[in-house]
């Protein structure tokens, strides 16, 4: 029987989008025969990587030719793409960002392990891979997903949604808000009153820590308090503004890592 992994990835390449060859699953085990494999169905069967993908129909049909239970994956590049993992709490995860945001209408598809990707297309700035909350990770240059038609460790096969496949759906950009939450200041640059106003909103779930650091960052370099009051600001802040607030523990380990640091830096000078 014929691998439909091949006909998707030559079909992304139609597009110009770039693949590379994953080693697939082939009785119940990932084809590289580590019986311990950690990432089974989705690590490359190349040396390079997605450094060697590529959107040329022939080289794509020479893998499959080669490995012919393989998968694939798609550069996300010009993909940036969520990547929703239910066993990691993906699904609460997601429903909690989007209180503050809202899902696009794009490509979508059904991972073995019943998770999803949401497939979106490029923005005017690069989007960069990173962790937007627990279970929800944003891939974007350099990172690349297990494509569809791909054979997961479950039995199931990766699989685009039916309101959602290629021929019929558009690609939606990437939503701003999803940006807007990987977005990093410039090294060096002077905070701004609107980028201080931001730090002062209600914080998502993967964002806390971040957001937090740079807050009690902005507070010490501003004002210089104790640290012990340095610690209660920034607990009573985000007690009353997260939805998901941190630990006691938590915040004050920031906050006791943030003054060591800055402390260092001025014993230096």
């Amino acid at each position: 029987m014929s691998n439909p992994a091949r006909g998707k990835a030559l079909s992304f390449a139609k597009r110009g989008y770039r693949v590379l060859p994953l080693h697939g699953i082939y009785k119940d085990r990932c084809t590289c025969g580590d019986v311990a494999c950690t990432s089974p169905g989705k690590h490359p069967c190349i040396r390079h990587g997605a450094k060697d993908a590529t959107a040329n129909p022939e080289i794509i049909s020479e893998w499959f030719d080669e490995y012919p239970h393989g998968n694939y994956g798609v550069c996300t590049d010009e993909l940036p793409t969520i990547d929703i993992d239910p066993r990691n709490g993906g699904d609460d995860a997601w429903r909690a960002l989007l209180r503050h945001g809202y899902e696009p209408h794009t490509w979508m598809v059904a991972t073995g392990g019943g998770g999803r990707h949401i497939i979106c297309g490029t923005t005017a700035t690069p989007t960069p891979c990173a962790k937007l909350a627990r279970g929800v990770d944003l891939k974007g240059v350099g990172g690349y997903i297990v494509g569809a038609g791909s054979m997961h460790l479950s039995g199931k096969r990766y699989k685009f949604y039916a309101d959602c496949r290629p021929r019929e759906t558009p690609l939606a950009p990437m939503p701003v808000w999803v940006t807007d939450l990987v977005a990093k200041p410039k090294p060096g640059a002077r905070m701004s009153e609107s980028e201080l106003n931001k730090l002062l909103e209600p914080a998502l779930e993967g964002e806390r820590n971040d957001r937090l650091t740079k807050l009690l960052g902005h507070l010490y370099g501003a004002l210089r308090p104790d640290r012990y009051v340095l610690f209660e600001l920034a607990y009573s802040h985000q007690r009353l503004h997260y939805p998901d607030p941190l630990s006691r523990e938590e915040v004050e380990r920031i906050a006791l890592s943030l003054v060591g640091r800055e402390t260092k830096k001025r014993e230096a000078a």
